[in-house]
């Protein structure tokens, strides 16, 4: 019987937060962090929901076992509760977003998690990197517009952002994902985000994925560039 990916990751508790870590076995001291922020049907208390797509047992994914020995990097994957997500928005499918006045307790636990991270002798502090899919990446552009000295890099997966408010991550390199025929976060939020920044950062790579609806995230996690580019993007 094969290992499953899921299998590989250890559990842990930050405050409240509940959280899943894997690092890959290696020799290497210092290993990039990628920060994986789940989308709302994954919120819960279980600390398990979070890892449940697919990609993490797909042999084709980035997240595969044969990928993260060939690119060693540590990963944590946070959860959220349904009455405490990343971003505090009910509406999806909005055409616009406004950044909220505070962050809610769940993001704000992500960040001092990272921080706590940074501390420690095996996580290099140039290449931390941030990924999340439909409301975890509205957390992901709410946390690097929050947060931006935290974060060399990001990939952001049918999501959505307060564009007015998005030039604060100008020195951030970012990918954005989203299906044209995104039926519950709609394209125009990714197009907007482009318009906004495409001339701003250090580096943004936008794929607008042609007939996909809302599972984009298939589509990026099964792009082979996806970890050359993310992991050479340093701070």
């Amino acid at each position: 019987m094969s290992v499953r990916f899921t299998d590989q990751f250890t559990k842990g508790k930050f405050g409240s937060l509940p959280y899943r870590h894997f690092k890959s076995k290696t020799t290497e001291q210092k290993l990039p962090l990628v920060i994986f922020l789940h989308g709302v049907g994954e919120c819960g208390s279980d600390n398990e929901s979070q890892l449940w797509y697919p990609f993490f047992n797909d042999e084709t994914s980035v997240f595969s076992l044969a990928s993260l020995a060939k690119y060693p990097c540590q990963i944590v994957a946070p959860q959220s509760q349904d009455d405490n997500r990343w971003v505090d928005i009910q509406d999806w499918g909005q055409s616009s977003v406004k950044l909220a006045p505070q962050p809610t307790e769940s993001l704000k636990a992500v960040a001092a998690l990272v921080m706590s991270l940074l501390a420690r002798p095996d996580v290099d502090s140039r290449r931390v990197y941030l990924t999340g899919l439909s409301m975890g990446a509205f957390g992901v552009y709410e946390l690097l517009i929050r947060c931006p000295e935290l974060f060399s890099a990001a990939v952001a997966i049918c999501g959505g952002a307060d564009t007015s408010a998005i030039a604060k991550i100008k020195d951030i390199s970012l990918r954005v994902y989203h299906g044209n025929k995104d039926k519950v976060v709609s394209v125009s939020q990714s197009r907007a985000i482009e318009s906004a920044l495409s001339a701003r950062l250090k580096t943004f790579e936008y794929f607008e994925l042609d007939q996909v609806g809302h599972n984009a995230w298939e589509y990026a996690f099964r792009d082979d560039t996806l970890f050359p580019w993310l992991f050479s993007q340093r701070s």
